[in-house]
């Protein structure tokens, strides 16, 4: 699940969440798991449009982003910072 806004300025925000199940016999963190287990995840992540500085470039839209997530799977926690 994804949601998100972007403003007039540039800038965009969105938060994603997502909520899954690994199956018996999966292989998570190199272990073969004897029960299904559930794998939650959350992120944050600010963009901007850079088309602001460039100028309007027609069919592609430039942007960077950066963002912070968190995972839990295996019930092990994980957070990670991305930058696209």
């Amino acid at each position: 699940m994804s949601i998100g806004k972007y403003f007039e300025n540039g800038l965009g925000l969105e938060a994603i969440g997502t909520y899954n199940k690994y199956k018996e016999g999966k292989i998570v963190d190199n272990q073969v798991n004897d029960t299904m287990i559930s794998y939650y995840a959350a992120d944050l992540r600010v963009s901007y449009d850079l088309n602001k500085i460039l100028g309007e470039t027609g069919f592609f839209d430039p942007y960077v982003g950066l963002g912070l997530g968190y995972t839990d799977a295996n019930n092990q926690g994980r957070s990670a910072l991305m930058l696209q």
